[in-house]
């Protein structure tokens, strides 16, 4: 492994395991050129790296409370539902009685 890519790494305090491990991979089936490149741009790779999960977190967020609305409608739904049916089962059988 590249010591320099290890000391950037060591210094990255914003990195998550998951992130570290991925680079270490990128950084194995690079060639010489892209690896260099990388390196010279670690601090833009980084920053990217951070914007971009910050980015898909709040997706993330924003997809679980549209699910979480869409889940809350459809047992609104359900419940108008039974209580329509439960009415008209009842205005059925007052019609039957009289």
């Amino acid at each position: 492994m590249n010591s320099r890519l290890e000391q950037l790494i060591k210094e990255s305090t914003l990195l998550s395991p998951k992130d570290i491990y991925e680079i270490r991979q990128m950084f194995n089936i690079f060639d010489t050129n892209k690896k260099i490149n990388m390196l010279n741009n670690w601090d833009n790779m980084i920053s990217r790296i951070v914007r971009l999960k910050e980015w898909m977190r709040k997706e993330q967020e924003i997809l679980l409370w549209k699910a979480i609305d869409s889940i809350e409608k459809q047992i609104e739904n359900a419940k108008m539902s039974w209580y329509k049916k439960g009415a008209w089962d009842e205005l059925s059988q007052l019609k039957q009685m009289i």
